[in-house]
């Protein structure tokens, strides 16, 4: 089977539990089991993203995304929101196929912690406060 290009992930969900490679050869089923005809659920917002193979990584071997809220009109006008949030998996990336058998992990695993909070995780997210 070939290597997956593409993503395919619940747009509200977090930690890695519905997220699907997708290749050539297995889009049928994925989309049969990311858009099951008898769920509720079955209309819930999915995003596809391009399949990152070798990711940049955050100092000490860390997955990390950033999370930038913006509007944008019609005028092309646009506005970002001054406060950003960086997040920072709390394991040690190592990708799927390592030969020491350890697993991937995603930044959706995380320890999110809000502005300051309280959590105990060894690499919180990081809010980055900028006004503009």
């Amino acid at each position: 089977e070939s290597e997956p290009n593409w993503i395919l992930k619940d747009a509200l969900g977090n930690g890695g539990g519905r997220v699907w490679p997708l290749t050539s050869a297995n889009w049928r089923g994925v989309s049969r089991l990311a858009f099951p005809d008898d769920l509720q659920d079955a209309r819930a917002p999915m995003v596809i993203q391009r399949y990152v193979k070798h990711p940049k990584l955050w100092p000490g071997g860390f997955k990390f995304h950033l999370r930038v809220y913006a509007a944008v009109f019609g005028d092309l006008r646009w506005y970002v929101y001054s406060r950003s949030l960086v997040c920072i998996a709390n394991k040690p990336y190592y990708p799927a196929a390592s030969s020491d058998g350890k697993k991937g992990v995603t930044s959706g695993e995380a320890e999110r912690l809000r502005g300051g909070g309280d959590g105990d995780a060894a690499h919180p997210s990081l809010f980055i406060d900028r006004e503009r």
